[in-house]
């Protein structure tokens, strides 16, 4: 599986509509400071992702407790729903039409160990010796018995570990090897595999709690971070530990889920260079009275152009949001 074929997929919000007479607007020497009603809720309801064009393509939906619950691709007519326990533990990321038809369901569940053991129809074994988790294993016999006594397997599967122990996030790669028996000398298995240098992902995460690389297969994204605090982010949930085994839709950086499992707000995202130049975004924020983000705007460089829009809108519980 060259990525992450999980089940599951798919860049990440920002304020109100109306104008406010209570809003009074601050110069800051970085910022513009937007002043909140008295009531202001510091908790996330909606978060709404807008193109170059500033129309909004993604919307991302938070329950009263700051969670995580949605994610809707607004040209398409299904959502993606993330439920969880009273422990706070992900159990479900399903498919839904907008009717409120399940289309996929998708349950996780754990071992009393905290261990994944299936999400959906996908089927998961923990290695306590080795510490990883092996999904899809397939053997092939090679052969047989080459050697005259020696019969040879190839196998594979998808490997997740945890690796850093600073680093909460499940790594991936598709792991390949070869067990090789001797049936005739009684010289034992050898077993010798390792993970594909071609298809991997892999991310680190520092000691703020946010992304700083993503690396598919070679081919690395690098996000930098301010100090201030992300509304979407959510200590509570596991929804970090689950992350690693999410399909490709998911953890890919043009879904929000990776800011969403960020402590602190983004602001520069690198891709590489190009003969023009680098490609790479910058952020910038409009914070209200409690030093939150109520809009974001980015600079998209990418290399020969450069453009700049409103990215995102933050939207609290209490917050008159509008239908666009």
């Amino acid at each position: 599986m060259k990525k992450l074929p999980l089940l599951l997929a798919c860049a990440l919000a920002f304020f109100s509509c109306e104008p406010n007479e209570d809003l009074v607007q601050e110069q800051t020497s970085e910022n513009q400071q937007l002043e909140a009603p008295l009531n202001s809720s510091t908790v996330m309801a909606e978060y709404h992702v807008r193109d170059a064009e500033e129309n909004i393509i993604m919307k991302y939906y938070f329950d009263s407790e700051g969670r995580f619950i949605q994610s809707h691709e607004v040209s398409l007519n299904f959502t993606w729903n993330f439920s969880y326990d009273a422990t706070n533990k992900l159990i479900a990321i399903n498919k839904v039409d907008l009717d409120g038809i399940l289309l996929e369901g998708n349950e996780l569940v754990y071992d009393d160990q905290d261990k994944i053991l299936t999400l959906g129809d996908r089927t998961f074994k923990y290695d306590s010796i080795e510490e990883h988790y092996s999904e899809g294993s397939s053997y092939e016999l090679i052969g047989p018995y080459m050697d005259g006594g020696t019969r040879t397997y190839d196998y594979s599967y998808n490997q997740f570990w945890y690796g850093d122990p600073s680093n909460p996030i499940a790594q991936y790669c598709f792991f390949e090897g070869s067990l090789r028996t001797d049936t005739l000398f009684g010289g034992g298995t050898v077993d010798t595999g390792t993970c594909s240098p071609l298809n991997f992902l892999t991310f680190t995460y520092d000691g703020n709690n946010n992304i700083t690389q993503r690396n598919d297969s070679g081919v690395a994204s690098n996000f930098q971070y301010d100090n201030t605090v992300n509304p979407l982010f959510n200590g509570t949930t596991n929804l970090v530990y689950v992350f690693g085994f999410l399909s490709q839709n998911f953890t890919d950086e043009n879904y929000a889920l990776p800011y969403i499992i960020s402590e602190n707000n983004r602001t520069q995202s690198f891709w590489g260079t190009t003969d023009s130049g680098a490609i790479s975004n910058s952020y910038s924020y409009e914070f209200n009275a409690n030093n939150l983000p109520v809009r974001a705007t980015t600079i998209a460089n990418h290399g020969a152009t450069t453009s700049e829009y409103e990215y995102a809108n933050y939207y609290y519980q209490g917050d008159v949001i509008p239908e666009d």
